[in-house]
């Protein structure tokens, strides 16, 4: 907790916030209770101990059976007991992959009291329960403490009379308990029950004259039956109640304790949850809900809200000029057609124009250039089990130039325009809030509701590559600043291109053509007379996995094929009558993209002297340094992706050298180890730069990103077995078809294997130029000559709602020969979806995409991880805003 004003016993360590299946980290010990005060009232001896569980049941004394196998380790309940229980938590798409991972209820450390488990350590596995059938009490030891109030965790059954935590007080006579130092009785108005639901609540008993006495505490568990059992952890001693206790996370005080509805529709579980309390659900670390307003507004075509008319045709934005399309232009059909290199349907450098409501062409899995996150599928993904979204402005200047885009075109102005959109589109829709914080994200979550975290990608914050715009160090932290004003706490110092800040990692040829135009701003007057800026400075890559070797710029199979659609286009018949050669010189897009892109650069032959695989010489600059101490200072969240591999290192140690350490993120990445030969490059992780993630608190989300693979692509347990894990998991997934749910799924395990079992997220990176997971069945299951084999257990679908689930029952829906509960099929205009025969078309088949990976194989317990990122995203937030004072 940060800054938590509770005071704990001298002789109980407090417990770190939750994470399951971590080991608990002890907290720092806090000084001695304070007495009383006051003449004739000296401190009481204070002798609590064991009030969390940690240690078992040393201190407690237990009678029946109810109590065996007591306490549970960790987060034991499976997702199907909590869900759809009338909660603002539900799942009504269907579907079996969210069954049964492990869903949190808000105990704290690992081990707490819940009499329906049965699961006393880790080597249990995670849904092991005993039933509601046995009975029994538990009882402390005795205690005395001189604070105000005593709070607890309860949940579980509603029953007061057979199911309740009670506090018992020593007296000298009408004592009604008999025990070996003496008689108790009730304390009257102390009995608290749960409400018939999981999820653990706070409640405070109010000491007043008990302050000093000798007291016990007591858990009952006399019922057999349907909810017969009860949820008890984090007894804690504090001298002001609960709900006026205040927490600082960053600068900001919030209450200790948040109102909480358990049930809806029932006034009466309105209860507390502490603010820290565990969220459950997907966090995606990496999407562009405003990229259609990125790159001169040109690249994406489609808009994510309002009326799906703007999905009906492309022409005006990706087609080329003619009479009946006079807002066409040639050299951006050419660009958008290299830059939408696998997108299926394309056809003499332009592809069909007609979309919704049919949508027979696009979106597509492979189309990286269409709208991909409308409102409603973000809503459906959100339904489906996605709570926390990363949105983040994205744009590239030099695109927006050959594009012929409209303003703004620059990194600054764009990210701006995005960022309001992203909080303007957040605003008109009451499915989704703005977090600013990790008790906002977690609020906005346990209200059922999408949490946004705004965040920028661009080359150049700030526009500081340009040469009229100064980067002082004042100038850098005041950018830094006014972000953060906007409401931008997840950043990317560095995106596609050198920048002041430091080198960009070096693995695809196209973006050495961005960093000479990122060098050579502002733009002169005569684009011609400008000298082009500076290409990657590449050397050898020491890490054996690196395999990625830079082409040279026009030796490329991107630029080759576009200079062959430029050449076409010279020779074509002008608006003018004029040769279109004459008539293209005078066009600024024409010069940039000749300039830039198809004229020779002397300096990158240097290249094909560099041996092996390929990464950039720049690391981290003292701008840099100063913007990170600056995001640093802010507590915001950074991520380490696009960095090259010297300046990863160099931010590590950064982040290592601040007492406690600051965690960072690579929020939509895969692993050097499992890329086939001559793919490894310098962006993606190796082991060692996990491990130290790991050490400092940090996250990984791991991208989706289609992979084709030509049958030499490693499998999970290939790679692992030849280097190693962390011993979390002995799942193994038949990497036998790239590209799609499989192959996602092998990264994801490897991931896993290297964080330890925890702290993995997605990071999709949809409408971020990145084409999604394919199909597995149909004729593009082998799209492009990919690797896939033959397949089994579709998704199935049914059409219609699926029952929800009992509290403590399961409903998987219809049997099916492919063995999985059915989803509710989702439909746009005349079109219905099927991930089966169209792969990830859109952000709305994220619950379809969930379910394939349930079905190719990934264990509740590998996917309990995944569906724990909300809370894990939080945590690494915290923990940033705790460290951020030093």
């Amino acid at each position: 907790m940060l800054g938590l004003l509770v005071s704990v016993p001298a002789t109980a360590a407090p417990k770190a916030p939750k994470g399951p299946t971590l080991p608990t980290v002890p907290g720092p010990k806090m000084p001695p209770p304070m007495g009383p005060g006051g003449p004739g009232m000296p401190a009481p001896e204070l002798n609590i101990d064991n009030f969390g569980f940690e240690r078992g049941l040393d201190g407690w004394t237990k009678t029946g059976n109810a109590f065996d196998d007591q306490p549970t380790w960790g987060d034991n309940v499976a997702a199907h007991r909590v869900i759809n229980g009338s909660t603002a938590q539900s799942m009504p798409l269907g579907g079996d992959y969210w069954h049964d991972v492990s869903y949190p209820v808000g105990h704290k450390g690992t081990r707490w009291i819940g009499t329906y488990e049965k699961r006393p350590n880790q080597n249990v596995a995670a849904g092991t329960t005993a039933g509601d059938g046995r009975t029994g009490t538990l009882t402390s030891k005795p205690f005395s403490t001189n604070k105000n109030f005593i709070t607890f965790l309860v949940g579980g059954g509603n029953d007061a009379q057979h199911l309740r935590v009670e506090l018992l007080e020593k007296v000298t006579k009408g004592g009604t308990e008999t025990f070996p130092d003496g008689t108790y009785k009730v304390v009257s108005g102390t009995v608290k029950t749960g409400h018939d639901h999981e999820l653990l609540r706070r409640e405070w008993w109010t000491l007043g004259s008990r302050r000093g006495k000798t007291l016990r505490i007591r858990i009952v568990d006399n019922k057999a039956g349907h909810w017969a059992h009860i949820n008890v952890d984090d007894f804690q001693f504090q001298d002001t109640k609960p709900s006026l206790t205040t927490v600082k996370v960053g600068k900001k005080n919030i209450k200790q304790v948040k109102p909480h509805v358990f049930r809806k529709g029932d006034g009466a579980t309105l209860g507390f949850v502490d603010w820290d309390s565990p969220v459950w659900g997907i966090a995606d670390m990496h999407t562009h809900p405003a990229s259609h307003l990125g790159f001169g507004k040109k690249l994406m075509h489609g808009e994510p809200d309002g009326s799906m008319a703007s999905l009906e045709n492309c022409n005006c934005t990706h087609g080329g000029w003619g009479l009946d399309n006079t807002c066409g232009n040639y050299i951006r059909m050419a660009v958008i057609t290299m830059t939408d290199g696998i997108y299926k349907h394309t056809a003499d450098l332009d592809h069909p124009h007609t979309g919704a409501p049919g949508f027979r062409h696009w979106p597509h899995f492979t189309t990286v250039t269409h709208q991909q996150m409308r409102v409603e599928w973000i809503e459906r993904a959100h339904k489906g089990g996605l709570r926390v979204m990363v949105g983040l402005a994205v744009n590239n200047h030099l695109l927006a130039e050959v594009l012929d885009g409209d303003n703004p075109k620059d990194d600054k102005a764009s990210a701006n325009a995005q960022i309001k959109f992203m909080k303007d589109f957040v605003d008109r829709h009451s499915f989704m809030e703005i977090a600013r914080d990790p008790a906002e994200l977690r609020d906005i979550v346990r209200r059922g509701k999408l949490a946004v975290v705004l965040g920028i990608e661009v080359d150049n914050i700030g526009n500081f590559n340009f040469a009229n715009v100064s980067s002082s160090d004042s100038a850098v932290r005041k950018e830094i600043q006014r972000l953060h004003g906007l409401g931008v706490r997840y950043i990317f110092p560095v995106h596609v291109t050198d920048n002041k800040f430091g080198g960009a990692a070096v693995y695809e040829d196209m973006f050495n053509y961005a960093n000479r135009f990122s060098a050579t701003q502002p733009l002169p007057p005569d684009i011609g007379a400008a000298v082009p800026g500076m290409s990657f400075q590449i050397e050898h890559a020491p890490d054996p996995l690196v395999t990625k070797r830079i082409g040279l710029p026009l030796d490329n199979v991107w630029s080759v094929g576009l200079a062959g659609a430029v050449a076409a286009i010279e020779n074509m018949p002008s608006p003018t009558g004029l040769p279109m050669r004459v008539f293209l010189e005078g066009e600024s897009e024409y010069k940039v993209l000749t300039r830039f892109f198809l004229t020779p650069d002397p300096a990158t032959e240097v290249w094909k002297t560099v041996p092996g695989g390929h990464r950039n010489k720049r690391t981290l600059q003292s701008k840099g340094r100063v913007a990170i101490r600056e995001m640093m200072r802010l507590g915001m969240i950074i991520d380490l992706d696009h960095m090259s591999e010297k300046m990863v290192g160099d931010v590590l140690d950064l982040a290592e050298s601040i007492e406690g350490g600051y965690p960072l993120v690579s929020g939509h990445n895969t692993f050097r180890a499992m890329s086939a030969p001559g793919h490894g490059s310098e962006n993606q992780r190796s082991d060692a730069q996990a491990e130290r993630l790991i050490n400092l608190g940090g996250m990984v989300g791991v991208g989706w990103g289609y992979e084709k693979d030509e049958g030499n692509t490693p499998s999970f347990a290939t790679a692992i077995a030849s280097r190693g894990g962390r011993g979390w998991t002995n799942s193994t997934i038949a990497n036998s078809c790239g590209g799609s749910s499989r192959r996602f799924a092998n990264n994801y395990l490897y991931a896993l294997e290297k964080m330890g079992g925890a702290f993995v997220g997605l990071g999709s990176d949809i409408n971020g130029l990145v084409p999604g997971p394919g199909p597995r069945f149909g004729p593009d299951a082998k799209y492009d000559d990919n690797h896939c084999s033959a397949q089994s257990n579709r998704v199935t679908y049914d059409g219609g709602t699926v029952q929800a689930a009992r509290p403590g029952g399961r409903i998987r829906g219809a049997a099916t020969a492919d063995n999985n509960a059915p989803l509710v099929r989702h439909k746009d205009g005349t079109r219905s979806w099927d991930i089966n025969r169209d792969g990830v078309a859109h952000y709305g088949m994220l619950p379809d995409f969930l379910q394939d990976l349930d079905n190719v194989g990934l264990t509740a317990r590998d996917a309990t991880p995944l569906f724990s990122s909300a809370e894990h995203l939080a945590q690494v937030w915290q923990k940033a805003l705790e460290v951020a004072p030093d």
